[in-house]
């Protein structure tokens, strides 16, 4: 199998990209890779996290690896990243089932414990997080004396602020 064969599976629904084979030929082809990932005893996730692994937890800087993983990482080879991540993200098997009532119960009265197991959810705790680090660091910043701008005495600041 070449390295170009994983860009010609089905990516038709994507933006940028172009599907080269037919469905039957893409499907027999992720049907043979699926395969290969599970006679080598990775499931899915843990292929995934070997491929991306850098640094001592890396499985090695193999050059086919490090060429096609910098090639997708930098937006060369028309699947962008963030595509990937949305089709991940609105997957119907990201999130929880929907409820449904039943003979013994409106489907309002059922407690949720599997919000916090799906891809959806960790997803969305993933991207706060990134964002509260990213606001906290400009927020330090910003409150530095020599960077102009302070942050006062909340108290202060609102008994100085006329009432309307």
């Amino acid at each position: 199998m070449s390295s170009d064969s994983f860009s010609k599976v089905n990516m038709s629904h994507i933006p940028g990209s172009s599907r080269l084979n037919s469905v039957e030929a893409c499907t027999k082809d992720m049907d043979r890779i699926l395969g290969q990932i599970q006679e080598c005893r990775w499931s899915l996730g843990t292929f995934l996290k070997d491929l991306f692994a850098d640094g001592e937890d890396g499985l090695g800087y193999l050059p086919k690896r490090i060429h096609m993983v910098s090639r997708f990482l930098g937006g060369h080879t028309g699947v962008e990243v963030e595509n990937i991540v949305e089709m991940i993200y609105t997957h119907r098997y990201s999130k929880p089932k929907q409820l449904r009532a039943s003979h013994n119960r409106p489907a309002h009265d059922v407690e949720r414990t599997d919000l916090e197991s799906k891809a959806q959810w960790r997803l969305e705790q993933w991207a706060i997080g990134k964002v509260e680090a990213i606001v906290d660091a400009e927020a330090v910043v910003m409150s530095r004396k020599d960077a102009g701008f302070l942050l006062w005495d909340i108290a202060a600041a609102c008994a100085t602020v006329p009432a309307r």
